[in-house]
């Protein structure tokens, strides 16, 4: 096939229509960045927007970019869904602290510490970081894997603007961003601002567990139990806070489960508990203000199936008695304080 001339009328028409594309496209991408920097879909704060603060999603992996930046907070509850029922307003009232909760269903240490990281980016001089940590900050494994296969946005908190930029080049940034658009004219409501959400509410009580005859019985070892001391979570978790000024509280909360969810005594699992337990407790006393309390014990709460959802989910009469215990712990954590309800 002969090649046009340069000069040709064919040809010039192909470089016109290659540079009215290339403009278009590229016009349209600029545009469309504009458009993003300018609305903040997510209200993250990585540019200044012309919109006011607030999130407009109930999805808490997204909508907590915008809570975890807010100034009118200094101090902030993570977790997964076996903290949610900690309810922010009550502790800031018995504390004098501005928290706000930023737990997330379904994450591991990892994502915490992401949100966590965003949250200090934030307020660098924060007063208190409450972690509701469960078994799944007792992993061996360095990879710190999520406890369930969650896209997690992790782009989202990443204190990058261009790792920000290049995740909201796709469509469901325009319905976003209609919806803050439609909050600013007052047509949509922004979501909670202080994270709390009940998973109680609107549900019936219906946790009837079995309880097996032997529940709660020593288990035979045959020698002495060497438990694996390693806590990769733990050890980032530590890094992370030597990094906060001396003044930030930090309390650490080990919530409760049903007796029969907790390790047998004297097997290996409860003694890599223990061991857990144990660094948790000194992370917490490296902190002037550091605090551990540990609910997750065969107690009289763990034996009452009327305290639980279901194995591994507090009710809010277990939740208040944290709450009070908690912001004694806020209000004055003078020294790793050790619970046992």
């Amino acid at each position: 096939m002969a090649e046009l001339p340069a000069d040709s009328g064919d040809a010039r028409a192909w470089r016109r229509w290659v540079v009215t594309f290339a403009a278009s496209f590229f016009g349209l991408i600029a545009l469309l960045l504009a458009a993003i920097i300018l609305i903040d879909p997510y209200d993250a704060g990585y540019f200044p927007s012309i919109i006011g603060p607030g999130a407009v999603d109930n999805n808490e992996y997204t909508n907590h970019a915008s809570r975890a930046r807010d100034p009118r907070f200094d101090a902030a509850i993570f977790g997964n869904s076996h903290g949610q029922l900690l309810n922010p307003t009550v502790l800031s009232k018995a504390t004098g602290l501005a928290l706000v909760q930023l737990y997330a269903r379904g994450t591991g240490p990892a994502d915490q510490m992401h949100m966590m990281n965003f949250f200090l980016h934030h307020h660098p001089r924060a007063r208190g970081i409450v972690l509701v940590a469960d078994t799944f900050w007792c992993t061996h494994d360095a990879a710190l894997p999520p406890p369930v296969d969650i896209p997690f946005p992790a782009w989202l908190y990443s204190n990058d603007r261009v790792v920000y930029l290049a995740h909201m080049l796709n469509v469901r940034m325009t319905k976003r961003m209609y919806l803050r658009v439609m909050m600013a004219l007052g047509r949509v409501e922004a979501a909670n601002p202080d994270g709390f959400s009940d998973y109680e509410s609107g549900k019936a009580w219906s946790f009837q567990p079995t309880v097996p005859a032997d529940a709660g019985a020593t288990q035979a070892s045959s020698g002495p139990i060497r438990p694996d001391t390693s806590f990769p979570a733990i050890d980032r978790f530590d890094r992370m806070i030597s990094t906060m000024p001396a003044e930030t509280a930090v309390a650490i909360v080990m919530p409760p489960v049903f007796h029969t969810y907790l390790p047998a005594p004297g097997s290996a699992a409860a003694a890599d508990l223990r061991a857990c337990k144990d660094l948790l407790t000194r992370s917490a006393g490296r902190r002037p203000n550091g605090a551990f309390l540990d609910f997750m014990t065969d107690s009289e709460i763990s034996r009452e199936p009327r305290n639980f959802m279901d194995v591994d989910h507090m009710r809010s009469n277990v939740a208040h008695v944290i709450e009070s215990r908690l912001a004694a712990a806020l209000a004055a954590p003078a020294r790793p304080v050790g619970t046992s309800p």
